[in-house]
C-alpha cells in the first residue's frame, strides 16, 4: 500500500516511454494522495501506448480518495504512424480487475494525433479478463479535447473509455463485470477532427456484463467536424455492443450534445441484445440534435438489437428535428422523441415511461 497522507505529487514529463505514469504496472493499493503536472507523451512508433497520471497499467489494483489534477497531452499530428494510445487522469489499461473509489480528476487531456485512441477520465480501457472492474463515487470536472484524424474507431469517455468485460456464464442474471455507480462528469469532450468516435459523459462503450447505476452527466459533447462519418454519442453510455448483458439503472442526463449519426441522451447505440435501461431521467436543460444526425432520441437514439427494455424513465429537454428546428420535448410529443426520431426497425420493450414534469 502506498499511502500519499494527503500529500501532492507534483510530476513534469514528456517522452516517449510506452508506459507512462507515477506507476507503470500498479498491482497494490494506493490511497489519499494528489498528482499535479504535466504528462506528455511524444513517442512516434507503432507501439501501443498507455498512459495514465496514476499508473499506465493496473493489475488487480485498488485507487482511493485520490485526485489527478495533472494534464495529459499528445500532441503529434504531423506524425502518420499507425497506432493506439489509451490515456487517462488515473489508470490508462487496467488488468484482471481494478477498484477505484471516492476519486476525483481535474486534470484536462488534450489529443491532437493520427493515433486510434482510447480515452477515460478514470480508466481508458479495460482488458477482457475475470477480472471485476469498479468504479465508485468517482467524480470528473475536467475537460477532454479531442483532434483525432485517424480513420478507424476511437473512445472517449468521462469516467471510462473502452470496457471489455466478461460475459455472463449460463445460468448468471446479475454476476455483472463492470460496476460504475455514483459516478459523475461535468466536463466538455470536444470532438474537432474528423475520425469516428464513440463518445459518452460516463463510458463510451461496453462489452460483456455491466451495471452503470446513479451516475449523472451534465457536461456537453461537441462535434465541430462536419465530415460524414459515425459518430455515435450517449450522455451516460455511447454503445454497448455485441452480446452485451447490461443495466443502466437511476442515471441522470442534463447533457448538451450535438454531432451526425446516432446519438440520445441517456443511450447512443445499443448493440446488445440484453441491455436495460431503468428510471433514468433526462432534464429540461438537456439537449441533443444535429439536422444531419440519422437517429436522434432523447432517450436512446438507436435501440438496434430486439430486446432492448427501457422502463419507468422520465424525459424532458430539447432536441433538433432534421429541418435544424429545435423541438421542446412535453407530454404530448415525447413518444416521437424518446427513442429514434426518425425510425427504428426493431422492437423496443417499453414498461411505464414519461414526461419528467419535475
Amino acid at each position: 500500500t502506498f499511502n500519499g497522507n494527503g500529500k501532492t505529487l507534483t510530476i513534469g514529463y514528456r517522452g516517449d516511454a510506452q508506459q507512462i505514469g507515477l506507476f507503470k504496472r500498479l498491482s497494490g493499493t494506493v490511497r489519499n494522495l494528489t498528482v499535479a503536472g504535466r504528462f506528455e507523451s511524444v513517442r512516434s512508433d507503432d507501439s501501443e501506448i498507455h498512459l495514465g497520471a496514476f499508473a499506465a497499467e493496473t493489475d488487480n489494483a485498488a485507487i482511493e480518495n485520490c485526485t489527478n489534477r495533472a494534464e495529459i497531452v499528445v500532441a503529434d499530428a504531423a506524425d502518420a504512424t499507425p497506432r493506439t494510445m489509451i490515456l487517462s487522469g488515473f489508470v490508462g489499461k487496467a488488468f484482471n480487475g481494478v477498484t477505484l473509489r471516492n476519486c476525483r480528476n481535474t486534470g484536462n487531456i488534450s489529443f491532437s494525433s493520427p493515433a486510434l485512441y482510447m480515452i477515460g477520465g478514470f480508466v481508458g480501457a479495460v482488458q477482457e479478463d475475470d477480472g471485476l472492474y469498479t468504479i465508485a463515487d468517482c467524480h470528473n470536472t475536467a475537460d477532454f479535447d479531442n483532434a483525432g484524424s485517424n480513420s478507424g474507431w476511437n473512445f472517449m469517455g468521462g469516467i471510462a473509455g473502452k470496457t471489455i468485460s466478461r460475459q455472463l456464464v449460463p445460468g448468471e442474471t446479475s454476476n455483472y463485470r463492470l460496476i460504475v455507480e455514483e459516478c459523475s462528469s461535468t466536463g466538455t469532450i470536444s470532438i474537432a477532427g474528423p475520425s469516428k468516435v464513440r463518445a459518452s459523459g460516463i463510458v463510451a462503450q461496453t462489452q460483456g456484463a455491466y451495471r452503470i447505476s446513479g451516475c449523472t452527466f451534465s457536461g456537453a459533447i461537441e462535434s465541430t467536424d462536419v465530415t460524414k462519418r459515425d459518430v455515435v454519442i450517449g450522455g451516460i453510455m455511447a454503445m454497448a455492443d455485441k452480446e452485451c448483458v447490461g443495466l443502466v439503472e437511476g442515471c441522470t442526463s442534463a447533457a448538451q450534445a450535438g454531432a451526425n449519426n446516432f446519438f440520445g441522451g441517456i443511450y447512443g447505440n445499443n448493440g446488445g441484445a440484453a441491455s436495460v435501461v431503468n428510471d433514468c431521467r433526462t432534464t429540461a436543460s438537456a439537449y441533443v440534435g444535429c439536422p444531419i444526425g440519422k437517429s436522434v432520441g432523447m432517450l436512446a437514439g438507436r435501440p438496434n438489437k430486439k430486446g432492448f427494455t427501457v422502463s419507468n424513465c422520465r424525459i424532458a429537454g430539447t432536441v433538433t428535428n432534421k429541418q435544424g428546428a429545435a423541438v421542446v420535448i412535453t407530454a404530448d410529443n415525447l413518444e416521437d422523441w424518446m427513442f429514434a426520431g426518425y425510425g427504428t426497425s426493431v422492437a423496443v420493450t417499453l414498461k411505464n415511461n414519461g414526461y419528467n414534469d419535475g
